[in-house]
């Protein structure tokens, strides 16, 4: 049996009879994606903050739009980057109504400005392209019980520094520094 992470094979042998050797974990990966250093970063550049994925209510964006509220005041400001369609599941039961919520909360916190959504489906290598440019991955997830990430580990591979809140597998790889776990719904 093969699981993608330690925090998954720990669970798999407390829910189930499994015999321990042989369950395997072979780790989610990612190509590197590394982006060249700039000689002389622009001081007036935004600074970027990107989360992206299929996007509905478990991504938790409308708590990285309520903090973002709380950055108004620096210069230059942060853009943040939403980047994804709507889950499919989402759309068929709510439609897009989720994401004008976002559009909606952003502009009542005077924050419009300061966010960007690029709906949509992009390939891997547009994906990527964006993850480059980024400099902070925020990963807001509701979700507690999430055992694998294929976001964070594409971060991590891409070297950005994760923000994200405390999903068993952002426990898991951030705790060596790449990134800040931070409580949920906060």
């Amino acid at each position: 049996i093969v699981v993608q992470s330690e925090v998954a094979r720990r669970r798999l042998l407390g829910a189930h009879r499994v015999d321990s050797s042989s369950v395997v974990v072979i780790p989610h990966g990612a190509p590197a994606n590394l982006a060249p250093l700039a000689l002389r970063p622009d001081p007036a550049r935004r600074p970027s903050i990107l989360t992206w994925g299929l996007i509905g209510p478990g991504k938790g964006i409308e708590f990285a739009i309520e903090a973002l509220a709380e950055l108004k005041d620096l210069t230059p400001l942060p853009r943040y980057v939403v980047l994804g369609e709507t889950h499919p599941n989402v759309r068929k039961h709510s439609g897009e109504a989720y994401r004008e919520s976002l559009q909606a909360l952003s502009s009542t916190l005077g924050v419009e400005h300061m966010v960007e959504f690029l709906d949509g489906y992009r390939d891997t290598a547009a994906v990527l392209a964006e993850v480059r440019k980024a400099d902070i991955v925020l990963l807001p997830y509701r979700s507690r019980d999430q055992v694998v990430s294929g976001v964070l580990v594409e971060a991590i591979g891409s070297g950005k520094p994760v923000v994200s809140t405390a999903f068993p597998h952002a426990v898991e790889l951030l705790s060596s520094g790449a990134g800040v776990v931070v409580p949920h719904e906060d």
